[in-house]
């Protein structure tokens, strides 16, 4: 036998969900899942719990917990994810993410961190960056790993015809062998005036022969 508890806000999210089923040998319900969150003015998702069921207390226990922020609607400006501590009872910090965006409102750094639990402090982890064109398209793409500074990763770059057409994604990652960035993908497309993609290939960088090698065509 099971039974399902659900409640809603005036706007229709559904603000908790909880489902358990009979327990027979204590006689009453046990819990399976729960579910909880909170909404902002705009609908958007402020606040997401999970909870499991404690089967020592008979109740339920966090699980997880994500608390976003946003500048504006669905823009997000920090995520902040927690866990929960059983051994005080509380939640815990894990990890943050911070976003920033530029004039257009187009995402321009993401920077992530996680709790350092020697140094009760959160140390950065990863970073993105992102940059755009005057049409909004985006124009490179870089990813870094914080090794003490800031170490590049990975970095795309993306390039248009006059219609918005992507015509050049070329992709390059760090070697940790040469401490370099070299060449890895590349994608070349060609597209009619009614905006018609008339050809297509893929390349990968060999660096034997420091070309690119074309891997299918169409």
């Amino acid at each position: 036998v099971y039974k399902y508890e659900n409640s809603f806000d005036p706007a229709g999210n559904e603000t908790r969900s909880s489902s358990y089923h009979w327990d027979s040998i204590r006689n009453d319900w046990t819990g399976d899942s729960k579910y909880t969150a909170e909404f902002n003015s705009n609908n958007d998702q402020t606040l997401k719990c999970n909870f499991e069921w404690d089967t020592t207390t008979n109740n339920w226990i966090g699980k997880s917990k994500v608390e976003t922020s946003y500048f504006a609607s669905q823009k997000e400006l920090s995520r902040i994810v927690y866990k929960w501590n059983k051994t005080n009872g509380q939640w815990s910090i894990g990890s943050k993410t911070d976003f920033s965006y530029n004039e257009d409102s187009l995402q321009t750094v993401v920077l992530s961190s996680e709790f350092d639990d020697s140094t009760q402090q959160l140390v950065n982890t990863w970073k993105e960056d992102m940059t755009y064109n005057s049409d909004g398209n985006i124009s490179s793409f870089k990813s870094y790993a914080w090794e003490e500074e800031w170490q590049i990763q990975q970095s795309t770059e993306y390039v248009y015809d006059s219609k918005g057409n992507e015509i050049l994604y070329t992709n390059s990652k760090w070697n940790n062998a040469t401490q370099q960035m070299v060449y890895n993908t590349k994608q070349v497309s060609e597209y009619d005036e009614n905006n018609e993609r008339t050809f297509y290939a893929n390349f990968y960088w060999d660096s034997a022969s420091s070309q690119w090698i074309c891997n299918n065509k169409s």
